[in-house]
């Protein structure tokens, strides 16, 4: 009963806060991320997952239970898919770096789908609609539009066709459980998602982030929703990048907030997202999860350290001297 009073109490002193914050148009079934930070937070929260990307010197592979593939563009072309409201149920997409580590370390599982030299981005585009005419429609309206902006494209029905194109996006698993010594892929600033029209300018900061601390990189994510997946390269027995780890997160979010987007689009913010909540919400909004949370857990006994009232200087001890998927499969859940 208690806790039901003081929730109460809180939602008649927070309310205005909270109505602040949540989007001020429902109708906006789309999910347009605008310049608002907080109007973005609906993407995150509900997941809706709606085509919109730009970059240059990019391959189109446009699939669905048929596919259309593009090399070339400059960009306009995925602002023109946009722009044409296909909606396509998924607009997946890998950076050229990706696909280079993938034919260093694993030369034939591209081979016949991507050539060297690789394009900037390689976009994996799938129409799911369930009449098989507006499929063939869709494909057709755009390879229209990339053939204003591409040298090659081309379309594919077949079923095992479409599983082989996928494995572009697949590649990536290469990359988290490959080993160079002591260096490892870490998954430490690997979920951050920015309003889509700032999708390329979010590509080219990450670049430049990772040239600056003399990182390889390599990108993958969900191009529908801006949404970046990257690990970089770290080895964690050196103290020099022990150290680094945190420099580059903070400069990452940064990044990610100064263009209106949020740490974690789809992983969750768990412990080494928690010290920028304050930052992604606001003092004042926060304030009301520390609230919420108080109310439940006054004694603080339930996943401490997780998400509410966690500091950069908490979690600076957690940091291992070492990584690997086989420590990720031991803190699995097993029947």
């Amino acid at each position: 009963m208690r806790s039901a009073c003081s929730l109460f109490h809180l939602r008649h002193r927070a309310g205005g806060c909270l109505f602040r914050v949540l989007p001020s148009d429902p109708e906006d079934d789309e999910g347009h991320a605008g310049d608002d930070r907080h109007r973005h937070y609906r993407l995150d929260i509900f997941d809706i997952d709606t085509p919109g990307a730009g970059g240059k010197d990019i391959k189109h592979v446009a699939q669905q239970v048929r596919h259309v593939v593009a090399d070339g563009g400059d960009g306009q072309a995925f602002d023109r898919l946009l722009q044409s409201k296909l909606q396509p149920s998924a607009l997946e997409m890998v950076d050229k770096h990706l696909l280079e580590f993938i034919g260093r370390v694993n030369p034939t599982r591209l081979k016949s789908l991507v050539e060297p030299p690789y394009p900037a981005i390689v976009m994996l585009i799938e129409f799911d609609d369930d009449n098989e005419h507006k499929q063939r429609a869709k494909a057709k309206k755009a390879e229209k539009i990339l053939a204003h902006f591409s040298e090659r494209y081309a379309q594919a029905a077949d079923a095992e066709e479409q599983e082989r194109l996928w494995t572009i996006r697949h590649s990536a698993a290469e990359l988290l459980t490959h080993v160079d010594g002591t260096n490892k892929a870490l998954p430490i600033i690997e979920d951050g998602i920015v309003p889509r029209e700032r999708f390329q300018e979010f590509i080219t900061a990450v670049y430049e982030l990772f040239a600056k601390h003399h990182l390889d990189v390599a990108v993958w994510g969900h191009a529908g929703d801006a949404n970046l997946h990257l690990q970089p390269f770290m080895d964690l027995t050196k103290l020099g990048d022990r150290q680094r780890v945190f420099k580059l997160m903070d400069e990452y979010y940064d990044i990610v907030l100064a263009m209106g987007g949020s740490p974690s689009g789809e992983h969750n913010d768990g412990r080494l997202r928690a010290p920028y909540l304050s930052q992604v919400y606001g003092p004042e909004l926060y304030q009301v999860f520390q609230d919420v949370k108080r109310i439940f857990d006054p004694f603080g006994t339930l996943n401490p350290g997780v998400k509410i009232d966690v500091t950069k200087e908490s979690i600076v001890p957690l940091l291992r001297h070492e990584f690997s998927i086989d420590h990720l499969y031991d803190q699995l859940p097993h029947s």
